[in-house]
């Protein structure tokens, strides 16, 4: 427990005129909270990975898999060919991204964050959620946060060994890793439906969400 934390129920055991609580008290919580069972949660039929593609594509994403890392440039490739997109994208700093061979494939990568100016963004995914199609998107140089508003299309590698069954797991992975500054759920492009009930995609961010599925 952070000194920040202690501090403020301290404050509080003050207001009510209670004093600190007893070890054994502690204990007693402390085992409380280990043994909960966790909120009821809806049963969900397939595998997590089947799972994951059908809420996807139910969410206006495109997918496409691929068998391992190597194959990423080719699908980035041929998913600008396909969007008719200048062969040019951000990326963080995330090595396991910068070291492929975009040059093989005549794409030109830029590190670092998203600018005004940028079309395409590319980003690997530190988990996926099979129950929404989500990917999770944690802050850091690595992935950069306005990668995930700023361009037109937003292309994000996800290796099927990350995909977790539903939002529970996400945060139990995320305490166990300790909480970056922010997190980032993405499901289908940017979309509203604000004005005259019409469906709008890109109101808030990319007008294209293209998944590529490492392993699965």
């Amino acid at each position: 427990m952070s000194d920040a934390r202690k501090a403020i129920l301290a404050a509080i055991r003050g207001n009510l005129g209670r004093g600190p609580v007893e070890p054994v008290s502690a204990r007693a919580l402390e085992e409380r909270l280990r043994g909960s069972p966790g909120a009821p949660r809806p049963a969900l039929a397939g595998e997590p990975l089947e799972r994951f593609r059908e809420r996807a594509l139910r969410a206006a994403a495109s997918l496409e898999a691929v068998d391992g890392r190597e194959a990423i440039p080719a699908a980035v490739a041929a998913c600008l060919e396909q969007r008719e997109q200048a062969r040019r994208l951000v990326c963080g700093t995330d090595p396991w991204l910068t070291g492929l061979d975009w040059a093989g494939r005549d794409i030109e990568l830029r590190e670092g964050t998203a600018e005004a100016d940028d079309r395409v963004g590319l980003s690997r995914a530190d988990l996926a959620v099979a129950e929404t199609g989500s990917v999770v998107l944690l802050a850091g140089p690595g992935n950069p946060t306005r990668i995930n508003f700023l361009p037109e299309l937003h292309i994000v590698v996800v290796e099927a060994e990350r995909v977790v069954d539903g939002l529970e797991e996400v945060w139990t992975e995320l305490r166990r890793r300790g909480l970056p500054r922010a997190v980032n759920f993405v499901t289908g492009p940017s979309r509203t439906a604000d004005i005259e009930q019409t469906l709008q995609l890109g109101a808030h961010g990319p007008r294209h969400l293209h998944l590529i599925l490492v392993g699965g």
